[in-house]
């Protein structure tokens, strides 16, 4: 479903930022979802749900790693200030 249009790509880093951002995006089934999450919103099925958001750090700094390579995330934390922090990102 990914690759069946446009893909906007963010990487999110707060304290507890897995937990909020899974609460806003919302359950897997959209039937299930909670009104005014994403899901509930916007998506069709389960195979469709229009987004997606990691589980756990560890799946975070996997798929980051599929659309990002450390350079390009150095980079982008510099421009940044330090206002956010990734732990992972060699800087």
């Amino acid at each position: 479903f990914m690759t069946s249009g446009r893909c906007i790509l963010c990487v999110v880093e707060r304290q507890g930022a897995i937990a909020s951002l899974r609460q806003l995006v919302g359950s897997t089934n959209p039937k299930e979802a909670a009104f005014g999450t994403i899901r509930r919103d916007y998506a069709t099925d389960t195979r469709q749900n229009c987004v997606h958001a990691s589980d756990s750090p560890a799946s975070a700094q996997r798929e980051i790693g599929f659309f990002f390579k450390p350079p390009a995330l150095a980079r982008i934390t510099r421009r940044l200030k330090g206002i956010y922090r990734l732990p992972f990102v060699k800087r």
